[in-house]
């Protein structure tokens, strides 16, 4: 949703009593919105009962399968404009001489800029009846409106485009 902050669950398994940093990136439209990165402490114990889950995996093959940790990691993204219409979430875990990548696309809601605000005195009027219009926006937005009355549509209107 525009404005809105959302968390995206990442998963994912390193060696026992370990360390690593996340470095994750969000793209909209082929451009870099943002970059983060997310220190992770691997204890002893695993967050995650089912290891389907887990998208991005490191450590020596030499390391024990059964030695291995499964983690959830939240990561807290903003949407806005920028991210409208699909959001694109990176995340990287540099291991020795390998970096492992995972990638997800997430749908973003329309959203602008300036939020626009479009309020009338009532929903319901009779022919040439008053209706008053109040459209409120930040100062510098352009806003572009049109209103049709639904009796025009009774009469015929060959300038209708659908």
């Amino acid at each position: 949703a525009c404005g809105a902050t959302e968390t995206i669950k990442l998963h994912f398994a390193g060696p026992k009593n370990s360390e690593q940093t996340i470095n994750w990136y969000l793209l909209s439209g082929g451009h870099k919105l943002s970059e983060s990165s997310e220190p992770v402490t691997i204890g002893s114990e695993s967050d995650l009962l089912n290891p389907n889950l887990v998208q991005l995996s490191y450590g020596d093959a030499e390391v024990n399968e059964a030695d291995k940790i499964l983690k959830e990691v939240e990561l807290t993204v903003n949407t806005n404009h920028t991210a409208y219409p699909e959001l694109t979430v990176i995340a990287m875990v540099n291991s020795q001489n390998s970096s492992l990548t995972d990638s997800h696309k997430f749908k973003v809601g329309y959203c602008t800029e300036h939020q626009v605000g479009l309020q009338l005195s009532t929903l319901k009027s009779q022919p040439r009846g008053k209706v008053d219009m109040t459209v409120e926006s930040e100062e510098g937005s352009l806003c572009g409106l049109s209103l049709v009355d639904k009796s025009v549509d009774l009469l015929g209107n060959e300038n209708k485009v659908t």
